[in-house]
């Protein structure tokens, strides 16, 4: 992880990065307009574990979940492996229903 991060700092140089998105501070970050997120898909991938919510990593959903729900971006877009919708409809549906307040 440490290696993805020294390689997003250094091609992308963002003016602000997270290490842990588990562990921002939701009311000092700044709104956006477009917000892009993608979490990791091993645990809803058909060629993954399938663990879905019930792991550390399929859990990472509610991360953005909660910047999406306090700041209410413009614009969500958000990336997945279909089996998302598909074989974990339950929280397929927990983000469209969060989509969808936010708005």
């Amino acid at each position: 992880m440490k290696d993805c991060a020294k390689i997003i700092k250094h091609c992308h140089n963002p003016d602000v990065f997270y290490e842990d998105v588990v562990q921002r501070d939701l009311a000092a970050m700044s709104h956006v307009d477009f917000y892009s997120t993608g979490f990791p898909c091993q645990d809803f991938s058909s060629l993954g574990n399938q663990r879905g919510m019930a792991s550390s990593r399929g859990c990472l959903m509610m991360a953005s979940l909660k910047y999406i729900q306090k700041h209410v971006p413009k614009i969500v877009m958000a990336e997945n492996v279909t089996a998302f919708c598909t074989r974990f409809p339950v929280a397929c549906k927990m983000f469209q229903v969060a989509l969808e307040q936010a708005t």
